[in-house]
């Protein structure tokens, strides 16, 4: 009897077979590694883009011992409380739109979030309420810590 030779088709594990199913597996292989070597390289411009710190400076004046005063700046509010001053971010918590001010409180003109005067959520798509926001007194001045990230 006949030995089948490696490249015999009729043990249906031909070289060419094989050869297919290396190439593809290679193929994926190669797909896998770019994917993540991609993501990495989306994480670190992420991780760039947070970078640093932001804030926005106010004048105290109107806003020392004036309890309610408040002060709007890009996308921040800030109020003079009795505790003392308390800022919120202003972007809604859903998708980071601009929220606006209402007689109440604060609605989401993109998809009708709403929240209280203190920035609760009181309904809507927002899984929580406004951010609050750090503040510093600097001289005469209120600083409102709008990002924060790694140095």
């Amino acid at each position: 009897m006949e030995r089948p030779s490696k490249n015999d088709d009729r043990t249906g594990v031909g070289s060419s077979g094989r050869r297919a199913f290396l190439g593809g597996a290679v193929v994926w292989a190669a797909s896998a590694v770019a994917a993540g070597a991609i993501g990495a390289m989306v994480t670190a411009f992420r991780a760039l883009g947070r970078r640093g710190t932001s804030a926005w400076e106010t004048d105290g004046a109107g806003l020392d011992g004036v309890i309610g005063a408040e002060r709007l700046g890009p996308g921040v509010l800030l109020r003079s409380t009795a505790e003392g001053p308390r800022a919120w971010s202003l972007r809604c918590p859903h998708l980071g739109c601009t929220v606006i001010r209402t007689a109440d409180g604060f609605r989401c003109p993109c998809h009708g979030s709403r929240f209280d005067d203190q920035g609760n959520r009181l309904e809507g798509p927002a899984p929580e309420g406004l951010a609050p926001l750090p503040v510093q007194r600097v001289g005469t001045r209120w600083r409102v810590r709008t990002r924060e990230g790694g140095a």
